[in-house]
């Protein structure tokens, strides 16, 4: 359900095909993971309808159809109205609803920019005034978002999709959890389906995002914004607008509690509150376009202007990448076919495999804070088509049977990559040709790491068993050494002194305890014997550093541990207000970590305290150094600081979210959600040329003297010759 074709009985339907003997279909609307979407007209009476073709093939169908009877009980002005429903012989399930011309608040957001604060809280009385109707009734969305609701001409609102989420679930595994990730209630994580709390905390998502422009937490993968929901505080409303009026941000904290019990009793309560505002004393200036570019970002969505009842397009524009609005292309789709929608998530401790993200988001860059404050600002008119006639020449391209999210890495003359299709592979770096396949079993795997003549590399399982695996592959002939356990999910390894450290994600502890923990793991490096195990509340996703003795490690628990690599025990925890989601860098007595608070810190090594620390304005990842510059990532913005002070050097607005950087020959190369990877001059910021590929670029790509390893999820290693470059 992640928004292909071929997964709906009815993909492909034609033009002009009528179902039930009535329902004429004339124009695919949009496709995405929750169905497609005609527009109809219904011959018997002659009206025109909108027609949503749902998944199938799996499940119930009877019980999708059941739930769908359900949601079409339901009479509320907010609310679309179901008109009809059936199964068709050959399969094709279908719901035929009310037609609605307007837009849906995602696209709203992305071609308006944030509306005003009366219109936001306006838009969310009516959405509650809806929810309160469905409740009563007993039914809960569990998808609500700002491209399930459509804003009318007439300036109304109504809610679309009730009831879809449950029984699109009920034809899936129902041990998954169905849901957009900017928005889910924490207690889903756990498998729980939730009362109707779980749509006033996803209410409260929208009216923060109506509010500020962006969702309360954004993160670029599910794990990231899972860890968000479960632990992290939303920054106050108040921080990113002056224009409230009193009581909004108490009611957007409330609604956000992470314990449902915390949160307003019910949908009446939360109208009833949002009617009560003193709007009077707001002004009903929009802020447009200029305020929206102090937000950092900005979700996009695809949206047609004649919105379908049930669209289904996903408007998350937290775990979808961003660009500059002058970079979009035209499109008529409703439903994003890319969507960030978690279909196959599990709940804590069987955490997802990783996906790639969606492009179409838009976003503003507001670096004006940054000029004010000395640092260069580089942007680019990226647009559509943007040439990229400069980049380097391309040696060979590799293809692999998955998406590659993790680093390449280069050893003399081979180049380690790991696929999401699980497998191993070795490739000689000269001609691109297949040395090697290691197939590891698993359906999540990490960046490798080399030492000797052995690689590593740990894989899972997502299947809901939770089971991984550190493996152990003879570097010469790819032939399987010996395997650890480890949770499915986690970081990649690294080995010193004949030890392979690596960490894992989160797991139930066993049997008679409670909540989740993860495990950090020391394992002999020759025979794969566990040495010891250090445990935390958060889990390991960053690759390890290890200097003199010390293992350093970033956790989704908001610390950055110093671990005694001999024993396993805790030196120091350093503090941050976020998660700390990717590799720390260690030189000179100095830890570099970057955290979802938005902040790197420079941390004293021996002491575990703090230096300085820089904003990045955007929740930060994947820390570099070369030299006294320190390069870090925050969302699509790239930052360089001067390593021993923390002030600003320069920043490069991307056109996407960026990835991880690989500094070298004097420049910062980085990938980028829009399928390129740039080579940015180090001293100053400016492009020097880019290489497009034809899928998004996360991973840093491995740097030698003479060549780039590009790492793209359109399942493609790139080898790019630096000779007559550098």
């Amino acid at each position: 359900m992640c928004g292909r074709a071929d997964e709906f009985s009815g993909a492909g339907l034609a033009g002009g095909r009528v179902l039930a003997g009535r329902y004429q279909l004339e124009e695919l609307l949009g496709r995405g993971g929750m169905g497609e979407v005609w527009a109809a007209v219904d011959a018997r009476i002659a009206r025109r309808v909108a027609v949503k073709v749902l998944p199938s093939g799996g499940g119930d169908p009877q019980g999708l159809l059941r739930e769908a009877r359900t949601a079409g009980a339901l009479s509320h002005p907010g609310i679309v109205t179901v008109h009809d429903l059936g199964r068709e012989p050959d399969g094709t399930v279908f719901v035929v609803m009310e037609l609605v011309a307007g837009r849906d608040l995602a696209r709203v957001l992305h071609e308006d920019g944030m509306p005003a604060v009366r219109d936001a809280v306006e838009w969310s009385a009516q959405c509650a005034d809806a929810l309160a109707a469905a409740h009563d009734a007993g039914i809960v969305h569990r998808d609500l978002k700002p491209a399930n609701v459509l804003l009318t001409p007439q300036g109304t609102i109504k809610v679309v999709d009730f009831g879809i989420a449950r029984y699109t679930a009920a034809a899936t595994r129902s041990s998954r959890i169905v849901g957009t990730p900017a928005y889910i209630a924490p207690e889903r994580f756990s498998g729980e389906s939730g009362d109707g709390r779980v749509d006033l905390y996803a209410l409260g998502c929208m009216l923060y995002e109506l509010i500020c422009g962006r969702p309360p937490f954004t993160a670029p993968d599910p794990m990231a914004l899972m860890y968000a929901h479960l632990r992290q505080e939303p920054v106050p409303l108040g921080v990113h607008r002056a224009d409230l009026p009193p009581g909004v941000a108490e009611l957007a904290a409330q609604l956000l509690a992470k314990d449902p019990g915390l949160r307003p009793a019910s949908a009446h309560e939360v109208w009833r509150r949002l009617r009560a505002l003193p709007l009077d004393e707001v002004p009903s200036r929009r802020p447009g376009r200029a305020a929206a570019a102090c937000a950092a970002t900005l979700p996009g969505h695809a949206g047609d202007a004649a919105a379908a009842a049930g669209s289904g397009a996903d408007g998350s524009g937290a775990a979808q990448g961003a660009r500059p609005a002058a970079g979009l292309e035209p499109t008529r789709t409703v439903a994003d076919p890319d969507d960030a929608r978690w279909d196959d998530f599990a709940p804590v401790g069987e955490p997802a495999r990783r996906r790639g993200l969606s492009r179409r988001s838009a976003v503003l860059l507001g670096l004006g804070a940054a000029a004010a404050a000395g640092t260069a600002a580089a942007t680019y008119p990226w647009g559509a088509g943007a040439a990229d006639s400069d980049a380097p020449p391309t040696k060979w391209e590799f293809v692999t049977g998955g998406g590659v999210a993790a680093a390449p890495v280069a050893d003399g003359s081979v180049v380690y990559v790991a696929s999401d299709d699980g497998n191993l592979y070795a490739v000689h770096a000269a001609s691109g040709s297949r040395r090697w396949v290691h197939r590891t079993g698993g359906d999540e795997i990490s960046r490798p790491t080399t030492s000797g003549e052995i690689a590593y590399v740990r894989s899972g399982k997502v299947d809901g068993s939770g089971s991984g695996a550190l493996h152990a592959v003879d570097a010469s002939t790819g032939a399987a050494l010996w395997s650890y356990p480890v949770s499915a999910v986690g970081g990649a390894p690294t080995v010193a002194d004949g030890v392979c450290y690596v960490g894992g994600g989160l797991e139930p502890p066993g049997q008679g305890s409670t909540g989740y923990i993860a495990r950090f793991h020391a394992v002999d490096a020759r025979g794969g014997r566990e040495l010891w195990t250090f445990a935390a509340a958060g889990a390991f996703y960053g690759r390890p550093t290890v200097v003199d003795g010390v293992v350093y490690t970033g956790c989704m628990d908001g610390n950055v541990y110093a671990i005694d690599a001999a024993t396993g025990s805790r030196r120091w925890a350093f503090r941050t207000g976020g998660a700390v989601r990717t590799a720390v860098v260690v030189t000179e007595g100095t830890v570099y970590a970057a955290s979802y608070d938005t902040n790197v810190y420079a941390i004293d090594a021996a002491a575990g305290t703090q230096r300085w620390a820089y904003s990045a304005g955007a929740p930060a990842d994947s820390p570099a150094l070369e030299g006294d510059v320190l390069v870090v990532g925050g969302e699509n913005v790239v930052h360089a600081v001067n390593r021993s002070t923390g002030t600003p050097r320069w920043t490069f607005a991307a056109p996407d979210l960026v990835g991880a950087p690989a500094l070298a020959h004097g420049r910062v190369h980085i990938g980028c959600g829009d399928g390129r990877l740039y080579g940015i001059e180090m001293t100053r910021g400016t492009l020097s040329w880019s290489f497009r590929t034809h899928g998004a670029v996360y991973a840093a790509p491995a740097v030698t003297q003479d060549a780039a390893y590009v790492a793209s999820l359109d399942k493609k290693l790139y080898a790019l010759d630096f000779t007559p470059r550098y």
